[in-house]
């Protein structure tokens, strides 16, 4: 089925109350604002905090203030996985086959500075991957790999895609609901801690935290989120987390006007507060039984 799409503003709040829960929180309200992202109010141990929250993502790829270069790759193909579950869901035959594409990112559009053109780009290349994927069956329960070299045949595909593989992972007879469509460029690569993005977004928000508004919180938190969009906003597992030891980011935070600043990794289920300096924790994956 199709993903659930959120909005900047829902995301964060999303975001906040999972992290909050994670620190067992009650989270009582949790209003969306400016400068600082959150005004929430939570209780704990019979305490009720009222609590300025500024939520900024983590990359492992690039520093604070430039983008991933995945970001519009993942947006992008939010918009292509829309359509592909539209066609699947009318291709019975289709639902038992997993794809994992590969694109040539140097044609992506940014969605959010032309999603006219974007959502036209998406829906000819889900398009021309069903197309691909009638005209190349796999059989249950093998795969196929189609390289640059054989997708030239395909004009429709080889401007836009340098690899593509096939999986059929169900029989025919077995209905598959969800589709399971993925692009490698995003879901395949690098997963770290960055010491250096994290000290570049202290400092950054650290400078704009001067100007937030305090008046009606009683502290104010800096949480940066490595939330698991697209693999360069991954941390890795918790045995990563004894790399955020490093004085020059210590020195940043213990110097912070941020009141506490925590790092949040939501995949591998681990926090670390770096302001005050504690131990990093590991938590339950409510996803895993």
């Amino acid at each position: 089925m199709p993903r659930v799409k959120r909005t900047k503003k829902e995301r964060e709040g999303f975001l906040l109350r999972e992290f909050l829960g994670e620190l067992e929180f009650r989270v009582l309200s949790l209003k969306l604002t400016e400068s600082p992202d959150a005004l929430a109010t939570v209780s704990k141990r019979n305490q009720t905090h009222r609590i300025g929250i500024e939520l900024t993502d983590y990359f492992n790829n690039t520093t604070a203030g430039t983008g991933s270069p995945l970001t519009p790759v993942a947006a992008f193909w939010e918009l292509v996985q829309d359509s592909l579950v539209r066609r699947i869901s009318h291709r019975k035959h289709l639902t038992g086959l997993d794809a994992s594409v590969t694109l040539q990112t140097n044609w992506v559009p940014e969605p959010w500075k032309d999603p006219v053109r974007a959502k036209q780009l998406a829906k000819l290349l889900a398009g021309s991957l069903v197309a691909f994927a009638e005209t190349h069956p796999v059989e249950y329960p093998t795969h196929r790999h189609f390289n640059s070299l054989e997708l030239q045949q395909t004009p429709a595909l080889h401007p836009l895609v340098s690899s593509l593989r096939l999986s059929c992972v169900s029989k025919p007879s077995r209905f598959v609901s969800r589709c399971n469509w993925t692009c490698s460029n995003i879901s395949v690569g690098f997963i770290g801690l960055s010491i250096d993005y994290i000290t570049s977004a202290v400092r950054n928000k650290n400078r704009k935290a001067l100007k937030y508004d305090r008046s009606n919180a009683q502290e104010l938190w800096l949480v940066i989120a490595a939330a698991g969009d697209t693999l360069s906003n991954h941390a890795g597992p918790f045995s990563q987390s004894g790399e955020l030891v490093d004085s020059q980011l210590m020195s940043l935070c213990q110097n912070s006007p941020f009141d506490r600043i925590i790092f949040c990794e939501r995949i591998g289920c681990w926090y670390k507060w770096l302001k005050p300096d504690e131990p990093a924790k590991q938590y339950r994956n409510p996803y895993v039984t």
